[in-house]
This record gives C-alpha cells, sequence and structure tokens, in this order.
C-alpha cells in the first residue's frame, strides 16, 4: 500500500512533466556587438508599462542591458507573430556622459530595429540581431 501512495504521485508528476505545452509566449533575439563601443540595449516591453511598437520613444527610466562582444540573449514574452518591437542599440559612455534624460529627450540612440517574427526568422538574420559601427 506504501508503495501505491509513492507511485501514483511520481506518475502524475512524469505525466505533467512530459505532456506539459512549451511557452509559446516567449522569445528570444541573440544580440552580438562587433563594434569599438560599449553598447546597451533596450527591447521595447509592455512588461514594463512603457512604450512599445508603433510608439517608438524611449522609456522614461534607464532599462538597458549591456551588450557583449560574443553575444547576448535576450527573452521576453511579446508575441512577434502579430506584432513588432523595437531594438535600441545606444552608447554606455553616452549615457554617462549626458544621463539617460538627455538621451531620451534628444533620441540619442546608435540604432533602431524594428522586428517581428518574419524579420527574425529570415536566414541571414537566424534570430540575431548585430550591431557594428557605420563605416
Amino acid at each position: 500500500m506504501k508503495k501505491c501512495l509513492f507511485i501514483i504521485p511520481c506518475i502524475i508528476l512524469m505525466t505533467m512533466i512530459f505532456t506539459a505545452c512549451p511557452d509559446d509566449n516567449y522569445n528570444a533575439i541573440n544580440l552580438k556587438n562587433i563594434s569599438q563601443r560599449n553598447v546597451v540595449i533596450y527591447i521595447g516591453g509592455e512588461d514594463y508599462g512603457e512604450p512599445t511598437y508603433p510608439d517608438t520613444l524611449l522609456p522614461n527610466k534607464n532599462r538597458t542591458k549591456p551588450i557583449f562582444n560574443d553575444y547576448t540573449r535576450f527573452g521576453f514574452t511579446k508575441d512577434l507573430k502579430h506584432s513588432k518591437v523595437c531594438v535600441f542599440f545606444l552608447d554606455q559612455d553616452t549615457i554617462a556622459k549626458y544621463g539617460w534624460d538627455k538621451v531620451r529627450d534628444d533620441y540619442m540612440i546608435l540604432k533602431r530595429y524594428d522586428v517581428n517574427e518574419q524579420y527574425l526568422r529570415q536566414k541571414e538574420v537566424n534570430w540575431t540581431i548585430v550591431y557594428e559601427d557605420e563605416k
């Protein structure tokens, strides 16, 4: 009887694990910095209550994250099948020099991409957005 009390919950737990649906609302973009700058990223997200596409303004608070030279994976829950997100690249040194309010008000961005799932699935993109210095 004790074995049954142990085996039944294990079977139920294993059934739940193996039949659980993946989280289809989760998306991730690989971001890569191949420039000589200290680049940070901001991706417009509703989860912060901040502007999202088609509003291309920067948020009120500095919510940037650093981008490393190899790559940084950034995950979010916005549905890219039916909408776009803005991906902003900014210079970390510019933010340190002028402060976030001036960077936001003067729109001192390096580059902005407006991306959706169709764009990210392109063979040459393959879910990776690369920042490189202008030539």
